[in-house]
């Protein structure tokens, strides 16, 4: 019995959410004030670059740069994702669709 490659499908598609879902994060903007309370840096340690207002939107090489280099990581991330769900569903499917000892002719 072949049927679709439920792994092969579900490793694609995990990997295209992973890199989709790395653009979101990477473009999303810095709210002010945002979660304050829980920085890893206190906000005396972060240091002030001269003539740039703060919550400035970084230039536009710098939001490339972040997407090209978490690409790396989060598209292979979400294609192992991916293929643990695909190896679940497929361990599911060929469990319910298993035929029985009795169902096969003697021989």
């Amino acid at each position: 019995m072949r049927g679709k490659n439920i792994v092969k499908i579900c490793t694609i598609i995990g990997f295209v959410l992973g890199e989709i879902y790395w653009v979101l994060v990477a473009l999303a903007p810095n709210v002010p004030g945002y979660q304050t309370s829980r920085m890893l840096f206190p906000k005396e340690q972060i240091p002030v670059v001269e003539g740039v207002a703060p919550y400035t939107k970084p230039p536009m090489s710098a939001q490339l740069e972040r997407i090209a280099v978490g690409a790396l990581f989060m598209g292979p991330f979400g294609a192992l994702a991916g293929l643990g769900v695909g190896l679940l569903l497929e361990g599911a499917r060929q469990k319910l669709t298993a035929k029985k000892p009795s169902d096969q002719p003697p021989g």
